[in-house]
């Protein structure tokens, strides 16, 4: 089995914990045939701190429900992440706001943990160079990777 290593921070009052972060993860990349050795970073920020990163990285200045710092992605100003000779992917940090994605569960009739899934998926295939923003066959082949992983999480992971 592949070793994923997962770098877990949480600044919220929301009790999600590492393992099952890590098991989400775990799960999804497992499900896409990952072969090497990744390590993914998961913060859990408040709605301010994500306002101001949704703000500062892509112009939008309104809380959001998960972005994703992918390694492969060119962003502005930020230095080139160091590739080591390790063969260990460095995939990159996904960041979730809790209080947001509880609320996006409401307004969508979903189950919290349901939609924490979801966006833990969604934020990993943007960090694996999907994309959905131009539509198309890109934003379909993320959409049914993400649908495929969800229904498999939603049989195995409570």
């Amino acid at each position: 089995m592949t070793r994923i290593e997962i770098f877990y921070s949480n600044s919220t009052k929301h009790d999600i914990s590492h393992s099952f972060v890590k098991e989400i993860i775990t799960t999804a990349l497992h499900a896409l045939n990952l072969q090497n050795q990744a390590d993914v970073d998961v913060a859990l920020v408040g709605e301010l701190s994500m306002q101001k990163l949704n703000k500062f990285w892509r112009g939008r200045n309104k809380v959001t429900d998960v972005l994703s710092f992918s390694q492969f992605d060119d962003k502005k100003g930020a230095e080139k992440f160091v590739n080591p000779s390790d063969n260990v992917l460095r995939l990159g940090q996904i960041v979730i706001c809790p209080s947001y994605v509880n609320k996006q569960a409401r307004r969508v009739g979903n189950d919290n943990v349901e939609e924490l899934k979801m966006a833990l998926v969604h934020g990993l295939l943007h960090l694996l160079g999907y994309n959905h923003e131009d539509g198309g066959q890109e934003e379909d082949k993320m959409i049914l990777l993400q649908e495929k992983i969800l229904k498999l999480l939603k049989n195995h992971v409570g």
